[in-house]
């Protein structure tokens, strides 16, 4: 606790030397990013001044978020994450059931049509024989 008092002391005394140029938000202005170097603003000509503190919950956040805490994959998007490959999963076992159906329908035809030309080469033979005759 004493380290985290010093070091956000030590920031707001940084951010107090610094001189950055102020940015006044306007009703229907579109989205500003805030950081700690940023954190104090006013909307319009309001005299009402909003502080966000950025410093001292900085460590409570994760680096994705502009914070020191080390980031982690936020539950719901891995479940998300592996919901998506589940469902990539069982379409590709889908796809693979449906080739095979496929190929048999396929050699099926093969069969079909190998089974019609014997057939007609059986006839030709009883033609061929009946001629003879």
């Amino acid at each position: 606790p004493d380290d985290r008092k010093a070091r956000n002391q030590n920031l707001l005394d940084q951010m107090e030397k610094e001189s950055l140029r102020s940015t006044l938000f306007q009703p229907g202005d579109g989205k500003r990013k805030l950081s700690w170097q940023s954190s104090v603003f006013s909307l319009g000509r309001s005299e009402r001044i909003y502080f966000l503190d950025l410093v001292s919950s900085s460590d409570l956040l994760s680096e994705d978020a502009g914070g020191t805490k080390p980031s982690e994959a936020k539950p719901s998007a891995q479940v998300k994450a592996d919901e998506k490959n589940e469902k990539e999963k069982e379409h590709a076992k889908e796809q693979e059931i449906e080739k095979e159906r496929t190929k048999e329908k396929e050699k099926e035809k093969e069969k079909a049509k190998e089974k019609e030309r014997e057939r007609e080469k059986a006839k030709e033979k009883e033609k061929e024989k009946e001629r003879e005759k």
